[in-house]
């Protein structure tokens, strides 16, 4: 097993997660998968902070000005690059979306928030010199836990999306058509923003 299987491991086993969706330190959401992976021999795992959501982020989406989702995820790059949690992920990832990246690890700085069933991540990496930046989610889908990675523009359009899953002991990933990503998408992307207004946005 290489370094490039660090990010799916310690992402899918991140679930199931059990409770309300509520805000719960994320030291203690991550401990069990975090010891469960110094069991298996990956050393070197911490325990991430983040900002911390009101349970209202589960509400309905609303419509949102293309203005303020340029603010937001301006807002949300800045926090996760200043204190999200730090984690490796896969190169096939980022090729997979139609980025140009040949590496296999992909340093990353996210936001996480966990609810029942749902680890959602607010990603960015900088490894090609400029942000690249992702609406995740891990979540089980037909008894299998999957990683869904959105790539998004600055104004949050959808760029090109990737599933990544595991089947036979190894780790997979291949693209979503973007039809196919859209209505997902936008959901995390309504979620990401009402997480915006309660968190980041002056008043």
């Amino acid at each position: 097993m290489t370094m490039n299987h660090i990010l799916l491991i310690s992402a899918l086993t991140l679930l199931p997660m059990t409770g309300a969706a509520q805000v719960r330190d994320v030291a203690s959401l991550l401990r069990g998968p975090i010891q469960a992976l110094g069991q298996a021999g990956f050393a070197g795992m911490q325990d991430i902070s983040v900002p911390q959501p009101p349970s209202a982020l589960s509400a309905s989406p609303v419509a949102t000005p293309l203005d303020e989702t340029s603010l937001a995820v301006k807002a949300l790059v800045e926090a996760a690059q200043k204190s999200g949690g730090d984690r490796k992920s896969f190169g096939a990832i980022l090729r997979k979306v139609g980025l140009a990246f040949t590496g296999e690890v992909v340093p990353v700085k996210d936001l996480q928030v966990a609810e029942m069933d749902l680890v959602r991540l607010f990603s960015v990496t900088s490894v090609r010199g400029t942000n690249d930046i992702f609406l995740e989610t891990v979540k089980k889908s037909g008894g299998k836990k999957q990683l869904r990675s959105y790539l998004i523009s600055p104004d949050g359009k959808l760029l090109g999306s990737a599933l990544s899953w595991k089947e036979n002991g190894a780790y997979l990933t291949d693209s979503i058509p973007v039809a196919e990503a859209e209505a997902d998408c936008r959901e995390q992307l309504d979620f990401w923003i009402r997480y915006y207004r309660a968190n980041l946005k002056k008043p």
